[in-house]
């Protein structure tokens, strides 16, 4: 009984598959020694570097407030976690941070300030002393302000 099942299955898998091939003008032969291409894994995101982990300090500067900047870059069960704080008499309270975004010795994330969303990118120097970088602040899916940043290890 199994193998009456069994042909029976098979059978019409079999003469689907060549007709098939006949279709596309492939000998039953190459129908059925073609072997499927391997699915290529997506390619995953460049790693960040070792040397962005760490505490950063120093100045930021903006079209609106300025102050000082607080960065931890960590690496905590095999991802990457940043805590950011701006300490200004101007600006909002920190709120969600999300999206990070790692590169070799760049790093991007956004945050909420307020209000505001905040982007921000980030490089290290090439001796790896400071990590400089650009923030674009939005509100309303607009574009409301700019600034940049320059932080050494602390």
């Amino acid at each position: 009984m199994a193998r009456s099942f069994c042909t029976t299955l098979l059978a019409p898998l079999s003469y689907l598959s060549l007709t098939a091939a006949l279709a596309l003008g492939i000998s039953g032969q190459e129908a059925f020694a073609q072997t499927p291409t391997p699915v290529q894994p997506a390619k995953a995101a460049a790693p960040g570097s070792p040397k962005l982990v760490g505490t950063w300090e120093g100045p930021f500067a903006t079209d609106g407030p300025t102050g000082t900047m607080n960065v931890v870059i960590a690496v905590v069960a095999d991802r990457w976690k940043v805590t950011n704080q701006l300490t200004s008499g101007d600006a909002p309270p920190a709120g969600a941070l999300s999206g990070v975004q790692l590169d070799g010795k760049s790093i991007a994330w956004v945050q909420i300030f307020g209000e505001f969303e905040v982007h921000f990118k980030g490089t290290l120097s090439a001796d790896d002393a400071k990590l400089d970088g650009t923030l674009e602040a939005f509100q309303g899916g607009g574009q409301v302000g700019a600034g940049t940043f320059s932080l050494a290890r602390k």
